[in-house]
C-alpha cells in the first residue's frame, strides 16, 4: 500500500500545474482533494509498519523516534530545495 501511495503521490504532482494554474476555485479543489486522499494512503499503515520493524522492547520508542525524525528531516528538507529551484529559475 504503501509503495502504491508513494508511486501515485509522485504522479499526482503532474496534475499540479494544469489544476492550480487554471485559475479555478474546482481546480484547486480537486487538487487538495486528490492529495490529501493520497496522505491519508500514505500515512494509514504507517501506524503497523513502523512498530513491526523494532523488537518488543523499544517498540514504540523506535517508532515514534523513526516517524517523528522522519518528519523533521523531511519537513526541513522540502524549503530548501524549494528555495533553490526557484533561485535556479523555476519560480
Amino acid at each position: 500500500m504503501l509503495i502504491i501511495g508513494g508511486v501515485l503521490a509522485i504522479l499526482s504532482g503532474f496534475l499540479m500545474e494544469p489544476l492550480l494554474t487554471q485559475g479555478s476555485t474546482w481546480g484547486v479543489a480537486l487538487f487538495l482533494c486528490i492529495e490529501l486522499f493520497l496522505m491519508g494512503v500514505t500515512s494509514a499503515p504507517m501506524g503497523a509498519l513502523l512498530p513491526e520493524l523494532f523488537p518488543t522492547h523499544v517498540r514504540d520508542t523506535g517508532a515514534s523516534a523513526a516517524y517523528n525524525l522522519g518528519g523533521i528531516v523531511g519537513a526541513s528538507a522540502a524549503p530548501f530545495f524549494a528555495q533553490k529551484l526557484v533561485a535556479m529559475g523555476g519560480g
